[in-house]
């Protein structure tokens, strides 16, 4: 992927024609990437897809540690609660 890059110093001077770019540009500051600037929209669209995949990552540990613990009793799940209460400091 070709990034459009920028530096500081035409952001400064250019900054509203920057802003109405359609693609991401790359800010450079003394020659290394410093920011991203991109639509909206895309910025949007990739939170949403970072939730996602974190939600994905999340319910898939929460099935193997379900698959892993599914022979443990209530009666052992809850003293494993009260355990890890007390180490915690919360009894």
């Amino acid at each position: 992927m070709n990034l459009l890059t920028i530096t500081t110093t035409d952001v400064q001077r250019n900054f509203k024609k920057v802003l109405d770019m359609d693609e991401p540009v790359v800010v450079m500051r003394d020659s290394v990437p410093e920011k991203v600037v991109l639509p909206y929209d895309e910025y949007v669209r990739m939170v949403a897809n970072q939730r996602r995949y974190l939600r994905e990552q999340v319910e898939a540990m929460l099935d193997r540690v379900h698959e892993a613990n599914k022979d443990v009793s209530d009666a052992e799940l809850d003293d494993l609660v009260e355990e890890a209460l007390h180490a915690a400091g919360r009894d």
